[in-house]
């Protein structure tokens, strides 16, 4: 049931489109499966296929049409729980089969130990003139190997940037580590979230590593304008005429 010859074995190339992660409580004797996605880039669609869970007990669990999020909804959406089903001791295996995918379960990964680097400057600012535009200011320690940052600026302003020792340091020995800088375009006025995050060598999900609110208020009238339009206005409105009851 679980290896059509159309299937792609994994490991094996086109990569996986996300991961299923196993967590297992065997005191509960539970299984909770995750499909974790990894973070699109702008030029690819969202994957959207039939999808359904095999469990090594020989069920299935159908999960219906499958959409992985998109680069606007990543933030909110990179993990789905898929089931999360009895699952006795030996028993607590899981495959998910995803279009043309066959995604084996992992148990759950845990993080090295090793420090991630700091933020040392997470700042927004006004454009002259531009009132629907920001500049989003970031600054970090080195980053390490195998990690990339994603700076999502709401709106689908998604920035990916890897620092490397070709860049610029901040100062000339490089211990304030890097700094970029972007400009960032809202089609209208409200409040939205720029939020900076740290992925692995394939987009997954490591740590989200700093937030802050961001404000993008209406454009303020030009003084002129609001004048002119006002000197076009009747100096005063006549009363409304009344007329007799015949």
């Amino acid at each position: 049931m679980m290896n059509p010859s159309h299937l792609h074995a994994a490991g094996h190339s086109p990569a996986l489109p996300a991961r299923l992660l196993l967590l297992h409580d065997a005191a509960a004797a539970r299984l909770r499966c995750e499909i974790h996605f990894p973070a699109p880039s702008h030029d690819e669609a969202p994957l959207a296929a039939p999808a359904r869970l095999e469990l090594s007990g020989g069920s299935a669990i159908e999960l219906g049409m499958l959409c992985a999020p998109s680069v606007e909804t990543w933030s909110a959406d990179r993990v789905l729980v898929a089931a999360e089903v009895a699952a006795p001791a030996g028993a607590a295996g899981a495959t998910l089969i995803w279009g043309s995918y066959q995604i084996p379960g992992a148990a759950q990964m845990r993080r090295a130990d090793a420090a991630l680097p700091a933020i040392a400057l997470l700042k927004s600012l006004p454009v002259p003139g531009r009132p629907l535009e920001a500049v989003v200011e970031l600054q970090i320690d080195g980053l390490g190997d195998g990690l990339r940052v994603r700076l999502d600026g709401g709106a689908g302003n998604v920035v990916w940037w890897t620092p490397t020792g070709s860049q610029p340091a901040v100062d000339p020995d490089g211990s304030l580590g890097h700094k970029g800088e972007w400009t960032f375009g809202y089609a209208k006025p409200g409040d939205y979230m720029i939020r900076v995050d740290f992925v692995d060598a394939l987009g997954y999900w490591v740590e989200t590593a700093a937030q802050q609110p961001l404000e993008i208020a209406p454009p303020i009238a030009d003084p002129d304008s609001v004048s002119t339009g006002a000197s076009r206005l009747p100096a005063t409105v006549a009363a409304p005429v009344e007329i007799a009851a015949q």
